[in-house]
């Protein structure tokens, strides 16, 4: 997409005869809307087929003015021709080509038709199409199974991600079978998923499964990864999925973490049960626990730690089980204190601590927080369609292994610690994933804004500071 520099909108005017004055004049009226397409080394104007007056153009937006009548049709229009557009480019990067201007004219003007006729394909399946249907079919429900194949061994899938693309064939095999209820030669094509095809393919998934908003949003980037790959190897033409936008409520998810004063607590905690076995198992979990939150480990690099990871004088280097990423990690008296203890353990394989099952950590880290004191109400907001719901529990019952790696970064961030050191201890890519935990540290934030006390810009008495009431 990098070669394209910009893509923009106008109106060719041109003129008529008056049939009074037989001299050539600019027509306002009927007027081709064309799009303008710059690229590097050359530009190209393409007919959109599109006609408007000119009243009723707003140059600025480069759309046609909402007051007018086909404003919505006109306006969708245009974005799809950008989209189409776009497509056709992308096409050409994934093969490695550089088109030259007639290559490119062909290409776009190749999925403009495969798009009209997706656009004006009926859904309906009437009988002599019924072999033409199990073509497109067969053609879609293959396509699903090579993609899933084929990334499986050249992007290394993890577990996690096997089991999306599951769940997602899962769902797509259930909306099909519910079709074939009032339809009995309904199939699922590529064509299906117009925008009026997702709505409906989305609304029964959230429906059925009762997915959460914020989930529902995570499965259709899964269905649009696919329908992208399709795309890229020509098995689908229809790019409605680029521009749907579904209008699901979604707020960001709340960051719980634990404060330095609740892992004290945790770490202070005496076992004095009757049965060894289990006050041991307490033991471990809280250990376990503590080491991910005062390193940001997540449960799979915690669970693969093995004593050759570890690196003099205080530090480890490992490579991450979820992202494959390299990281050296420096580490506080704390965690190495804990490393100390389970040194010659004579734990199995070499593991460097008494990690169990990621189901039974999550449940000693839920009965270690209550006995903590951790116990709080916290409300969890989050959507299901237009419905809101506010869960209220207990902070110790919203706790689990997940929480260690956001404790780490949140005491990370009070301690002053800048979000450039912190990023190469977690693995963090961006600036935009460290945002959640900065806004939570309300401590690092009431210090910040200290500094501005510092400044010398007027006399302030002691009743209008709020620090000498």
């Amino acid at each position: 997409m990098e070669r394209i520099e910009s893509i923009s909108f106008m109106l060719k005017r041109r003129s008529k005869v008056d049939s009074i004055t037989c001299l050539n004049v600019m027509s306002d009226k009927h007027l081709l809307i064309v799009m303008r397409v710059c690229m590097k080394g050359f530009k190209i104007d393409f007919s959109t087929g599109l006609h408007i007056d000119l009243d009723d153009w707003d140059s600025s937006t480069q759309r046609v003015k909402p007051s007018c009548d086909t404003a919505e049709q006109i306006n969708e229009g245009l974005k799809m021709t950008k989209l189409v557009f776009k497509s056709c480019v992308r096409l050409f990067d994934r093969e490695g080509v550089d088109p030259n201007k007639r290559e490119l004219t062909e290409e776009y003007r190749r999925m403009s038709r495969e798009f009209g006729r997706v656009l004006s394909t009926d859904k309906a399946v009437v009988d002599n199409e019924g072999e033409r249907l199990k073509d497109r079919s067969d053609r879609f429900w293959n396509s699903l199974d090579q993609f899933r194949s084929e990334n499986n061994v050249l992007r290394e899938w993890g577990e996690a991600t096997r089991e999306k693309f599951h769940s997602l064939k899962t769902h797509m095999e259930a909306f099909e079978q519910m079709k074939r209820e009032s339809n009995k030669k309904f199939a699922l094509t590529f064509e299906f998923f117009t925008k009026e095809g997702l709505d409906e393919y989305c609304q029964y998934v959230q429906d059925h499964f009762n997915l959460r908003n914020v989930t529902m949003m995570k499965h259709l980037d899964f269905l649009r990864w696919f329908l992208r790959w399709a795309l890229s190897v020509d098995k689908n033409h229809n790019i409605a999925f680029e521009s749907y936008r579904p209008h699901l409520r979604c707020n960001q998810r709340r960051v719980i973490s634990l404060g330095v004063d609740e892992l004290q607590r945790i770490a202070n905690l005496q076992f004095a049960s009757d049965n060894q076995e289990e006050n041991v198992a307490f033991e471990h979990a809280r250990d376990v626990f503590l080491f991910m939150c005062l390193t940001g480990l997540r449960y799979s690099d915690v669970y693969n730690l093995n004593h050759c990871d570890l690196v003099a004088p205080n530090g480890m280097a490992i490579t991450t089980i979820k992202t494959n990423d390299n990281l050296n990690i420096n580490l506080n008296k704390f965690a190495w204190a804990i490393l100390k203890k389970y040194e010659k353990a004579g734990l199995p394989d070499g593991k460097a601590l008494p990690v169990t099952s990621n189901q039974k950590l999550n449940e000693h880290i839920h009965k270690l927080c209550r006995m903590a004191g951790i116990t709080q109400p916290t409300r969890m907001v989050y959507y299901k369609g237009a419905k809101r719901y506010d869960e209220i529990k207990p902070k110790c019952d919203w706790i689990s292994s997940k929480i260690g790696r956001k404790t780490f970064v949140c005491i990370a961030l009070s301690l002053g610690i800048d979000r450039d050191t912190i990023m190469k201890w977690t693995g963090h890519k961006d600036y935009k994933s460290m945002d959640p935990y900065v806004d939570i540290v309300d401590s690092h934030k009431q210090k910040a804004m200290k500094l501005f006390d510092q400044l010398n810009l007027w006399n302030i008495g002691k009743d209008d500071d709020p620090d000498k009431k």
